[in-house]
């Protein structure tokens, strides 16, 4: 009897665990994810290519080493938010409007991508961070930046590797929150006495 209370306990415990597991990552274990990169250089937009290497260098990234999982219309949230920034007078998207997006097309998260390109004082400038797209705001986030640099054909692998820095800055700070949180939702246990057998028994 004893014995089948503890199974059963365990079994509680462990269906708990994963339940507080799905919440915290989303459907199958991640959130689900869009990213939006925007760029400049000497204040004006930055080739559509860059960006769309930008992007697809963070989708590689967060999908492999990170607990997120892209959305299944990923371009459709793209082009949503391209025209949205036609829309825009300053060329960037409000931070309210791109949320909303992206709760329309299902996404947990939001990635954010800046490139900031000055000729003239030869610097790069990478800010990266998610965005909670049901509360919001903005917990996790990463830089980098590097001086002496100028947007030719052989700088290209500079600009991925300051990328892959910011993100990694931004992954450090995810995978800490995340095993915190697992930490705080594992049920304590106490630990059980011997049961000491009477010596005339």
């Amino acid at each position: 009897m004893i014995r089948n209370g503890f199974i059963l306990l365990v079994i509680s415990l462990l269906v708990g665990w994963n339940s507080l597991s799905a919440q915290n990552t989303g459907d199958n274990g991640r959130y689900k994810l869009a990213i939006y990169a925007t760029g400049s250089q000497n204040g004006q937009p930055l080739e559509p290519d860059l960006l769309g290497m930008a992007q697809n260098r963070v989708i590689t990234k967060l999908t492999n080493e990170g607990n997120y999982r892209m959305i299944e219309r990923s371009d459709a949230f793209l082009k949503q938010i391209q025209n949205e920034q036609v829309m825009q007078q300053s060329g960037e998207v409000a931070e309210e409007q791109m949320v909303e997006i992206g709760k329309s097309y299902g996404a947990d998260k939001i990635c954010v991508v800046s490139i900031t390109i000055l000729d003239k004082y030869k610097s790069l400038y990478i800010a990266t961070r998610i965005v909670d797209v049901e509360t919001k705001t903005s917990y996790e986030s990463g830089d980098a930046q590097v001086f002496k640099f100028k947007l030719k054909s052989n700088s290209i692998q500079a600009l991925m590797k300051t990328l892959e820095e910011a993100l990694n800055k931004m992954l450090a700070v995810s995978n800490k929150k995340l095993a915190v949180s697992n930490k705080k939702n594992i049920a304590p246990t106490t630990p059980t006495k011997p049961v000491e057998t009477p010596k005339n028994a």
